[in-house]
Order: C-alpha cells, then sequence, then structure tokens
C-alpha cells in the first residue's frame, strides 16, 4: 500500500512539475527591499482539528514536538524544493520514522542509493529551513504565542500601527498564495497595513474582527471586514503565523473561501462580532 500510494504521489508530482519559484514586482505595490520570497500557489493550510484526529492518544512531548515541526508551513515550502524521490525518501525516515532497509523496499532502490538520497535532501533542508528555535518547552511557547495572536488581533482591530509594529520582527516576509503580493520586511508591510487601516485612504478595507484559530500547529488567525455601508462583518483571510523570539517573523495568507476549512463561518454579524471582542 505504501509504495503504491508513494508512486502515484511521485507521478503525480512529476506530471505537474510544480516547483518553487520567486515571487515578482506588483504593479502599483511597494514590496520592500528584501530578497523576494519562494512562490507556492498551491500552498494552504491544514487546520489542527484534523491534525488532532490523527495524533495517537498520550503521545509523549518529543512526539508531539516532532509532529509539530514537520507540518509547520515553513518545513512544507522547504520540501517543495526536494525532487520528488528525495522528499518521499526524507518523509520516510525523517518523519515517520522509518528505517533504512524499509525504506529501501519501499522506494524499490539499494540502501545506498536511499541513504544519498536522503543526505542530498537534508542538506537542501539545512540551506532553506530557518534556524530552528531552542526553546520547545510547549508550555512556555504556547503562552508567548497566545498573547502575541490577541495583540496581533486587537491592532488589527485598533487600527494601530504602531502596535503592529511592536509585533513583527524587522525582516518579517508575508506572502498572500496563491496571489501574487508579497511583503518583505517591516516598513513595507506597514506602509500597506497604513493605507488599509486609514478611512480616508482609497485604499481602506473597513473595520477588521478577528477570531483565533490554528493551522499546521502554528497559531492562526481568520480576518474578517465590515465594508463601509455594510451590516456584516465578511470573511477576507486566513493569516498563519510563525513566531519565533516573541516576534512575527512570517506571515502566510491565505483566501477567505479557506476560513470554512477551518471550520469557522463565512460572515459575523455586527453585534457577535462587537460581543466577540468585548
Amino acid at each position: 500500500m505504501y509504495r503504491i500510494a508513494t508512486n502515484a504521489c511521485i507521478d503525480h508530482l512529476r506530471r505537474t512539475g510544480r516547483r518553487p519559484r520567486r515571487y515578482e514586482p506588483v504593479p502599483g505595490i511597494e514590496s520592500g527591499i528584501g530578497e523576494p520570497p519562494d512562490r507556492l500557489p498551491w500552498l494552504q493550510p491544514y487546520p489542527d482539528r484534523l491534525l488532532d484526529e490523527l495524533s495517537a492518544d498520550g503521545a509523549q512531548p518529543e512526539t508531539a514536538t516532532e509532529s509539530r515541526e514537520t507540518v509547520e508551513l515553513v518545513f512544507l515550502a522547504a520540501l517543495q524544493h526536494l525532487p520528488p524521490r528525495q522528499r518521499a525518501v526524507l518523509i520516510f525516515r525523517d518523519v515517520l520514522g522509518r528505517s533504512a532497509e524499509e525504506v529501501a523496499t519501499l522506494m524499490d532502490m539499494s540502501v545506498a542509493a536511499s541513504n544519498s538520497a536522503l543526505q542530498r535532501a537534508r542538506q537542501t533542508l539545512r540551506e532553506r529551513l530557518p534556524r530552528r528555535r531552542m526553546d520547545w518547552a510547549v508550555g512556555k511557547r504556547g503562552q508567548q504565542e497566545h498573547d502575541i495572536v490577541r495583540r496581533y488581533m486587537v491592532a488589527a482591530e485598533r487600527a494601530d500601527v504602531s502596535m503592529m509594529a511592536d509585533l513583527l520582527s524587522a525582516d518579517v516576509v508575508v506572502t498572500m498564495p496563491p496571489n501574487p503580493v508579497w511583503f518583505a520586511g517591516r516598513d513595507a508591510l506597514l506602509r500597506h497595513l497604513g493605507r488599509v487601516f486609514d478611512p480616508t485612504s482609497p485604499g481602506y478595507y473597513g473595520r477588521w474582527r478577528h477570531l483565533p484559530v490554528c493551522a499546521n500547529r502554528q497559531p492562526a488567525v481568520a480576518g474578517y471586514v465590515q465594508r463601509p455601508g455594510t451590516s456584516v462583518y465578511r470573511a477576507q483571510m486566513v493569516d498563519v503565523l510563525r513566531i519565533e523570539a516573541g516576534r512575527i517573523v512570517e506571515i502566510t495568507t491565505f483566501e477567505a473561501h479557506l476560513v470554512a476549512a477551518l471550520g469557522l463561518p463565512l460572515r459575523l454579524p455586527v453585534e457577535h462580532a462587537a460581543d466577540g471582542h468585548r
């Protein structure tokens, strides 16, 4: 079964030929002076509620940590740089914990070839992944991330650019798959948010409300906007946040229809949103 499923996935990857490419400048948008990030139009969030159904009861802390690392968006994005067979070998060995001999059999490879593919895959990931966080204490990280997410929602709902600036790292990166819009650096993002939050600006969206959620074992928020002249908050996007050293270092923004996939409503009445905010 594993061999059949693996071969089907490898064949699909080879047919589609999907490989990351760099974002390009977007006319009329100041994306920042940082290096354009990788563009992965097919990337989507995966709800934690579904991951929880897959988790074994009574999992040990080490297992929970490994699970979180290997479903985070930054890891999944790095995987996209691997050729199909290297990707399969790495997932079998480093994510699923299969032995070298078993993987060689599943992949119809020699053990030596399997180990060689694994080493090449690991080297690519070392080059693509950020330095891993040193503190994996779940309780400490959980409380810190909870506080940052709360402040992030409050900053947006108050249209407070200064408060938002305090939460972002200087080199924060924002991508919006599958859309071509991106930002590299806090200054570029804050210039954009200034227009979005300002009622006198042509780029003004409206009033914001948010609901917290989790995807890919990362904190996330679903954003709702009450456009001028309307009486409801409509889903606008899902922001999945990567937080390191007490700052938001990456925001991956997904389209509004994925709010429903996370188990949240697509609309909030004004009175409900106000009650939730209080």
